[in-house]
């Protein structure tokens, strides 16, 4: 049976100063998350605001726990990562 997973992630960009900039911050962590991950991440909310995104993950597998591992590995590089600040996480399961 296929368990859908999505991981939401509300960030601060505290040194971004256009949307350029946000959108150069982003299409890196983007491109990064999408090599190391093979997951499908996009943009989802706060699109008009220079330091504020959500995006969205989302994977598929066989095994919650799986997901769960890629989740966490991601939400540590996103906490390591300088040029964000993670606001909240949340996790569904389908």
């Amino acid at each position: 049976m296929a368990i859908i997973g999505n991981c939401n992630f509300d960030m601060f960009l505290p040194g971004c100063q256009s949307l350029k900039e946000k959108r150069m911050v982003l299409s890196s962590i983007k491109q990064k998350l999408r090599n190391d991950f093979n997951i499908a991440v996009a943009e989802l909310e706060y699109n008009d605001y220079w330091q504020r995104s959500l995006i969205g993950i989302v994977t598929i597998s066989n095994s919650q726990h799986i997901i769960n591992e890629i989740f966490d590995k991601i939400g540590s590089l996103m906490e390591n990562n300088p040029a964000v600040e993670v606001i909240n996480q949340e996790r569904n399961f389908y």
